[in-house]
């Protein structure tokens, strides 16, 4: 496959004190994100037991639920392995606007929102679906806007052309239907396969520990230590 037209940096750039000021920024909202990511694991993981549904819900329900979250993580790791082949290696470097960027600016972000929608699918709660979904867009449409300043100046006038044309995070049908007949070349690069792979295992396991807490207290529902107990004392006292 051939290669992209590279998009130049403008020269008023450089080193100057307003990228280092974004650099900052940057690290600061990579840092915050991360916390909060970190904040909405933490209150599924408490949230999940108390208030799933799984356990008075019906066997049909329930599985056609696991396979709905199933696919919606399957779905999003498959869409962030897909970027990562465009993306690897030319983040803040090169405008990539094909393959999956042609549908949406942020095909990672989306990955991680169908995700996110698959894991609280999975937890049987609708309170949990809700604040990971809801809390994880709250934190990428502030990531996008942040982006979007950053990158305005290293691009230019092909990045305001990029960003009226194609979407942030939701695809229009007819880009995804003018995808399929698509022969434009595209760089492809398998740097980042290895670390998308990685992440994406991290939402199957996230996915995984949440079906786990929702079905932990049918489980708890089900041992009575008294009821256990009650038979070993019945044959302690029949023999005297």
């Amino acid at each position: 496959m051939t290669a992209s037209p590279k998009i130049a940096y403008h020269e008023d750039v450089g080193n100057t004190a307003a990228q280092a000021q974004a650099r900052r920024h940057t690290r600061w909202l990579s840092w915050l994100r991360g916390s909060f990511v970190a904040l909405i694991i933490l209150s599924g993981i408490v949230l999940t037991p108390l208030t799933t549904r799984w356990p008075g819900a019906s066997p049909l329900l329930r599985d056609a639920a696991v396979a709905l979250g199933t696919l919606l993580i399957s779905a999003g790791a498959a869409l962030r392995l897909w970027a990562g082949l465009y993306i690897g290696g030319h983040k803040e470097r090169e405008l990539i606007t094909c393959g999956p960027y042609s549908l949406v600016r942020n095909p990672l972000y989306l990955g991680n929102l169908l995700a996110a929608a698959g894991i609280g699918t999975l937890s049987g709660s609708p309170l949990v679906a809700a604040i990971a979904v809801g809390a994880t867009l709250g934190v990428y449409l502030a990531t996008i806007k942040s982006e979007e300043c950053k990158l305005r100046p290293i691009f230019g006038a092909g990045y305001e052309a990029y960003l009226h044309k194609v979407p942030a995070l939701l695809p229009h049908l007819a880009d995804v239907r003018r995808l399929t007949h698509d022969a434009t070349p595209c760089t492809i690069s398998h740097r980042s396969l290895a670390r998308e792979f990685t992440r994406c295992l991290g939402l199957a396991a996230l996915g995984l520990a949440a079906f786990l807490l929702s079905v932990a207290p049918a489980k708890l529902d089900g041992y009575h230590p008294a009821a256990s107990a009650a038979p070993t004392a019945q044959h302690a006292v029949l023999p005297g």
